[in-house]
């Protein structure tokens, strides 16, 4: 009975502050919208665009009369046959953005490539002390990664292909998702529209830097997370185990993922007090945490070179909170973390005394200034949470970086004009179904259905980690993603409900 008790707190709370959360990223949503410039400095322009955002959602509301009309026919599809026919049209539309860009890399992509190519071919010296791998340790997971990949080819092209093959995977396994969680055919359809409706991902097939594949191993350890939960399964425990941890080997921050699902076993545990959930938690944090070790190990033998001094996460912290730092954006990169690594002359242990001092700056800031430490912080979350394009065009290529696309349309979007607009647009639009709907499930049925407790212990971590860390809108986007199947469960209540009176 105490286990019951802990668990039914810890839900309600988790409940409450994810209400929270998504109900202020929701308003915020409909009250501004963020724009990254299309050059490589990331200026973040924040714009009240509250009328504009009413706008759509009265039309959102006129769509969904329009869709009652058509509820039978919507839940007659069949949707291995609507998921396979979406796919077809996506190739086509990945195709087409693929061969008509240039395969020019930038910054930290273009770096691990290019290491990744040296490595091949026997030159270590980028792993010298004060490198950029040397600095960035964690990269040699995503390096490893990339070097399986370019025995196959050289061209960065086929890292393309490989998002591209990975977006189609995470759009299927969100609809099994979907499955799982409602056993509901018109869910099932409206979660598959829209996740192939959520172009950012689509935009992300150009950038190599590990968001897609990991986002991929994620979704698939989320899937078997859930069903491990109904079935207990070792085969479950086993493919979910195995997906968070290459997840968190492509990109750190997915480490997040790894704790809520730490929590969810967790809570797990607390209801049906069954001994796998604790062992499963066990073999989750031991897949998360000893493979990066074991590879950073195999690359030092194999070169002989120690990587002993990481840039420690400590200063991406103290960016995130400066609240003098507004000069792309409140938060965001202005380079301190490299300064201060510098000035501690490459020593981790200095430049982790060196952060905590400057965190502690930061502080002082905060408490003697709370007004402006407040707009400060309301602003960072706008410009993560209600870029509708989640920087994604942003990662593309760009004309400022010598990268270029050889078509008038991909011209347009890529230089921020009319079609990046329009494109923008319906983004922003779908962006405000998944924000408001998925409030409304949590505020209407949270208490009543299960199952939601993983992906919304995902989103309420991201938004608290993201509010500390170093900001960036590329980093916010699976978070929304994640919340799509409990916008299609509301969206098919209301159409439902529309519709019921008619059959009466």
């Amino acid at each position: 009975m105490k286990e019951k008790r802990w668990y039914l707190f810890l839900r309600n709370s988790l409940w409450m502050i994810a209400l929270v959360c998504i109900a202020l990223v929701a308003i915020l949503n409909i009250a501004v919208t963020a724009e990254v410039a299309y050059r490589g400095s990331e200026r973040v322009t924040i714009i009240n665009s509250m009328g504009t955002n009413l706008w759509y959602v009265f039309q959102l509301g006129v769509l969904t009369l329009i869709c009652t009309l058509f509820c039978e026919r919507i839940h007659c599809m069949d949707e291995k046959r609507l998921f396979r026919f979406l796919s077809l049209i996506y190739t086509v539309m990945a195709l087409y953005l693929i061969l008509n860009v240039d395969t020019v890399l930038r910054a930290d992509s273009q770096m691990i490539f290019l290491r990744s190519i040296e490595f091949k071919n026997g030159n270590y010296e980028f792993l010298q002390k004060g490198q950029y791998i040397y600095r960035y340790s964690h990269q040699l997971n995503l390096m490893l990664f990339m070097q399986w990949i370019i025995e196959f080819s050289e061209n960065p092209a086929i890292f393309f292909v490989v998002n591209f093959l990975m977006v189609l995977g995470i759009n299927r396994t969100w609809w099994k998702i979907s499955q799982e969680l409602f056993h509901d055919k018109l869910i099932n359809i409206m979660t598959l529209l829209l996740c192939f409706s959520f172009l950012p991902q689509f935009f992300y097939i150009l950038f190599i830097y590990g968001l897609i594949p990991g986002f991929f191993f994620l979704t698939v350890s989320f899937y078997y997370s859930i069903r491990f939960l109904r079935t207990k399964a070792w085969r479950e425990l086993a493919v979910m185990a195995v997906c968070t941890g290459m997840a968190v080997l492509m990109k750190p921050n997915y480490l997040i993922g790894a704790i809520a699902q730490v929590i969810f076993l967790f809570l797990g545990f607390l209801k049906d007090k069954h001994i796998r959930y604790l062992i499963s938690i066990v073999i989750l944090l031991f897949c998360v945490t000893v493979p990066g070790k074991l590879i950073q190990k195999g690359y030092e033998q194999k070169t002989g070179i120690l990587l002993e001094d990481p840039c420690p996460s400590v200063l991406w912290v103290v960016m995130g909170t400066d609240i003098d730092n507004r000069g792309r954006g409140p938060g965001w990169y202005n380079s301190s973390s490299w300064n201060t690594y510098n000035q501690a002359k490459y020593d981790s242990e200095k430049a982790a005394e060196l952060g905590k001092e400057n965190l502690k700056k930061n502080w002082e800031k905060i408490k003697s200034e709370p007004g402006r430490a407040a707009r400060f912080f309301l602003d960072k979350t706008c410009s993560q949470w209600c870029d509708p394009m989640y920087q994604s065009v942003w990662s593309g290529p760009l004309e400022s970086s010598g990268q270029y696309t050889h078509t008038p349309l991909l011209q347009s979007i890529y230089n921020g004009e009319q079609w990046e607009d329009t494109i923008a647009g319906i983004a922003k639009r779908i962006c405000l179904v998944i924000w408001i709907l998925g409030t409304a499930f949590l505020a209407i049925f949270g208490k009543q259905e299960k199952g939601w407790e993983l992906c919304f212990l995902y989103f309420v971590g991201g938004f608290l980690f993201h509010m500390i860390w170093e900001g960036k809108s590329q980093y916010t986007y699976t978070y929304i993603f994640c919340l799509i199947p409990f916008a299609a469960y509301v969206g098919s209540k209301l159409i439902r409900n529309i519709k019921q009176p008619e059959e009466k």
